[in-house]
């Protein structure tokens, strides 16, 4: 079965591309529209349902990089995300309770039924995006002080809505860096939350900023590693949970160079060996857009990026199961930009198989 992060679990990156061209020019439409807030909760309800386990909160396009940085618009925006993990949340809790699982425990109840780990496996889940703060796909770009981007994500995100979410997904990040900035503003935050970091990358598995794929997944999961050690060494009490880093993964990105970042993370014995001694797991979560310029820009984006034709439903499926067959490494597999929910109830299906087998 598609389970937990023992074993392949599979997650989406909504909105969709179908949503996205409703939503023009900005996904952000779906939150800051209350007329479109049914519509956000049914894409979302959509995945669930075609077996999604994690499902990511829409907040990707709130931030200071589209709202700006006045006062103003980051209380607008804290507001915003707020009410975009409140939609989120909803469709998972009346997916968890259609299915007899028990609704999301935030971490100051008491709800000791949430302690049986079946019931934890099985249950629906939803992850708050920690986005690129300014622009997505240029490293050029990013922000570069590093104690600004903690205090942002954790005043924007993890303030906001620690008491609405299982976990976090630092996603579509173009550099090691800034996936460092966004795991440092959960570091510290405790309970039982997940943490998935995943980076872009470009022709020939490179990371957006040039780096090797091997070389971003070792800075960020020995950065992961040392930061633990710090926490512990200082931490008053060692009974305290924190949240844990479970998968560094790839997403947004063609499958081919996705495939060959995987590749390259292979190929070196010493990263596998640190990824195993962290506990660490590999992912996957590619588009179906073509690829995109280092130039691109979503101010001078007048509509979305174009659709690949040679990447359907079967093409996403075998890709996937090819992944998980020859990557026993890889723990979560998906879909962002592009993925529809009838991909993800295929891809299930013959995930269950891949891991029967395996």
């Amino acid at each position: 079965m598609v389970g937990t992060c023992s074993s392949p679990c599979v997650l989406v990156d909504p909105p969709p591309t179908d949503l996205f061209l409703l939503l023009l020019p900005r996904q952000a439409k779906a939150v800051t529209d209350a007329t479109f807030h049914d519509t956000l909760r049914l894409v979302h309800t959509d995945f669930l349902n075609a077996g999604s386990e994690y499902i990511t909160v829409n907040n990707f396009a709130l931030t200071p990089g589209v709202f700006g940085d006045a006062p103003d618009s980051i209380a607008l925006l804290k507001k915003l995300t707020r009410l975009a993990a409140s939609i989120a949340r909803k469709a998972a809790d009346d997916a968890n309770n259609e299915n007899g699982q028990n609704k999301h425990k935030s971490n100051n109840e008491n709800d000791h039924n949430n302690d049986d780990p079946n019931n934890e496996q099985t249950r629906k889940k939803v992850l708050a995006s920690l986005p690129p703060l300014v622009e997505s796909y240029r490293p050029d770009l990013a922000m570069t002080d590093h104690r600004a981007c903690v205090a942002l994500y954790r005043s924007l995100v993890v303030d906001v809505l620690d008491d609405l979410v299982d976990g976090y997904l630092a996603e579509t990040l173009s550099s090691s860096a800034e996936a460092i900035d966004a795991m440092d503003a959960v570091v510290d935050v405790q309970g039982d939350k997940l943490l998935f970091v995943s980076m872009c990358v470009k022709r020939g598995g490179l990371v957006r900023s040039g780096e090797r794929a091997r070389d971003a997944v070792r800075a960020v999961v020995q950065h992961w590693m040392d930061a633990e050690k710090e926490r512990s060494s200082t931490s008053e009490t060692q009974t305290v949970t924190t949240c844990g880093l479970q998968a560094v993964m790839f997403n947004c990105s063609t499958p081919e160079d996705i495939l060959a970042a995987l590749e390259d993370v292979h190929q070196d014995e010493g990263l596998l060996e640190l990824l195993d001694d962290a506990g660490v797991g590999l992912g996957a979560y590619p588009n179906r857009l073509t690829p995109i310029k280092d130039d691109w820009s979503m101010d001078a984006s007048e509509a979305p990026q174009a659709t690949r034709t040679d990447f359907g439903t079967r093409e996403f499926v075998e890709w996937t199961t090819r992944v998980m067959r020859t990557y026993p490494r890889v723990r979560v597999v998906g879909g962002c930009c592009g993925i529809r929910p009838d991909d993800i109830r295929s891809l299930v299906c013959s995930a269950e198989g891949v891991v029967s087998q395996g």
